[in-house]
């Protein structure tokens, strides 16, 4: 089964760049000397960037869980575990981390939705019950 991530945290990248388009408008068109327009320019350029490449990876996130294990990709980042490679599941801040057998060393999946959580949980333990209230404290109940 495939999950992606929850369409409210794709949609804010394209909310920022409306914004820096915003911005470089408003600053070509306001007047400002050459010296103060490349400042905003280069600010716009930046925050222009940052939003494109997050937005990117917001958009390519996804897990996959099946017969075989779990597989992840976000961006140009991405791994896999078999199931008889990942010992559990743990809460690591506000991510859900596979714990790999051996070397007890924790992989962070690039989001967490109740659906994925669930999938995951039938598999492997799932976490303490006030682990699983802190990390889903913040999302809505439908993501």
């Amino acid at each position: 089964m495939r999950f992606r991530r929850p369409p409210r945290q794709k949609w804010f990248y394209p909310f920022i760049l409306c914004s820096c388009s915003t911005l470089g408008y408003v600053a070509v068109t306001s007047g400002l000397r050459d010296a103060e327009l490349l400042r905003a320019g280069a600010i716009v350029f930046v925050m222009t960037a940052y939003s494109i490449h997050g937005s990117w990876e917001a958009w390519s996130a996804r897990i996959d869980v099946d017969q075989q294990g779990v597989r992840w990709q976000e961006g140009e980042h991405g791994g896999g575990l078999f199931w008889k490679e990942i010992s559990g599941l743990v809460r690591d801040g506000a991510f859900l981390g596979l714990v790999e057998k051996g070397t007890g060393r924790t992989l962070c999946l690039p989001f967490v939705t109740r659906p994925l959580y669930d999938a995951l949980a039938k598999r492997l333990r799932p976490l303490a019950p006030e682990q699983e209230r802190v990390l889903f404290a913040e999302l809505p109940a439908g993501d």
